[in-house]
C-alpha cells in the first residue's frame, strides 16, 4: 500500500497508464535511487490495459494497493500492477485485479514494450519516456532538425538528453 499525491499521469505505448505518485513520508522506503534519479523522487504505479479503474488526475490524493516490484529494465521501484485505488478526495474506492491475459495489441498501441534484447542491449534510449529506440539522432517533428528520426511530443526526459530534445531543461521535450 502507498499513499500520496499524483504528480504525473501518462498513457504508455504498451497501453499501461503510468501514474507517478509523490509518496507521503512514511512510504519513502518504497523508493530507491532510480526513483530519485530518474522519476524525480516519485513512485511509478501502473494501471494495465483491461483494468477498469478510473484514471487518477494530477494533483489528486489517493491510496493505492498493488504489487511492489523492481523494474529491472529501468532500475526503479514501482507498483505494477495496481489492484485498488482509494480516491481520497472523491470519496470513492475501486478494486480491480489485472486481467489474466494482458490485452496488449501491437497493431493498436504502437511498438512493443521495451525490454532487454539478446546481449543485454536495451531497445530504448535511456532517459526518455515514451521509449525511443536507439538511433543516430532524433529531432522534434515539425522543428528545424534534420533527423533522421523524428519525435512527436511531448516526451518526458527522465535523465540524460543525448538527442537534445529538452532545450529549456524542464523535463519535457518536443513541447508543442
Amino acid at each position: 500500500m502507498v499513499r500520496g499525491l499524483v504528480l504525473l499521469v501518462r498513457h504508455e505505448q504498451d497501453g499501461d497508464y503510468h501514474v507517478n505518485v509523490l509518496v507521503d513520508p512514511q512510504y519513502e522506503p518504497l523508493l530507491n535511487s532510480g526513483n530519485r534519479r530518474e522519476q524525480a523522487g516519485t513512485l511509478v504505479t501502473e494501471i494495465m490495459p483491461g483494468q477498469h479503474l478510473p484514471i487518477p488526475h494530477m494533483g489528486e490524493r489517493l491510496t493505492m494497493i498493488g504489487t511492489w516490484v523492481l523494474d529491472r529494465t529501468h532500475g526503479w521501484n514501482e507498483f505494477h500492477p495496481i489492484w485498488g485505488i482509494d480516491y481520497l478526495e472523491r470519496g470513492r474506492a475501486a478494486l480491480v485485479l489485472p486481467p489474466l491475459i494482458p490485452r496488449y495489441r501491437p497493431d493498436e498501441a504502437g511498438s512493443p514494450p521495451s525490454s532487454p534484447s539478446a546481449g543485454g542491449n536495451k531497445r530504448c534510449t535511456p532517459g526518455y519516456s515514451p521509449c525511443l529506440p536507439p538511433a543516430s539522432d532524433y529531432d522534434c517533428a515539425g522543428g528545424s532538425g534534420d533527423g533522421p528520426r523524428y519525435v512527436r511530443g511531448p516526451v518526458r526526459v527522465t535523465g540524460s538528453d543525448p538527442y537534445g530534445l529538452d532545450s529549456d531543461r524542464d523535463g519535457v521535450g518536443c513541447q508543442s
